[in-house]
């Protein structure tokens, strides 16, 4: 499924404001560390010295895309977002899987300090629901299911 939108009107100065809501989540699980600025820095120096040169291909991590394990696809662990501007929603699942929900109008509170949740309730399951699809979705493409 198409999941992003084309920057091409933003750059061109054609939208000001995005159309739809996105989401933002910190998976509680460890990615791939590299020193890339490291890495960089040293293929930018041979490039200075032989503009045809190209990374050490024992850097590359070509089997990045070999999915390992089956993520389950109906827990949304970590800390999660959904932005649909003004709105943002938190949903913050601690260790103890208990999940807190958070609801701020950043146009008129940009320091989150003001939780409104309790005053738009409507607002929040709706936002609610359009995360945990969204989250759904994100872990069906981390399955491989939106690939083959």
């Amino acid at each position: 499924p198409l999941d992003g939108l084309s920057l091409l009107p933003l750059i061109d100065g054609e939208l000001q404001e995005r159309s739809k809501p996105i989401g933002f989540w910190q998976y509680p699980e460890p990615g791939k560390l590299v020193p890339g600025a490291e890495w960089m820095a040293e293929l930018l120096e041979a490039q200075d010295a032989d503009p045809e040169a190209v990374p050490d291909p024992a850097r590359l991590h070509l089997d990045a895309g070999n999915l390992s394990r089956e993520y389950p696809e109906d827990v949304f662990p970590g800390h999660a977002a959904w932005l649909d501007w003004p709105w943002k929603l938190h949903r913050i699942e601690n260790e103890a899987e208990e999940v807190v929900l958070e609801l701020y109008h950043l146009g008129e509170d940009p320091d989150e300090a003001n939780n409104l949740l309790a005053e738009q309730r409507t607002r929040v399951e709706s936002m609610a629901a359009e995360l945990s699809v969204w989250q759904r979705s994100v872990l069906q493409s981390l399955n491989g299911r939106d690939y083959s």
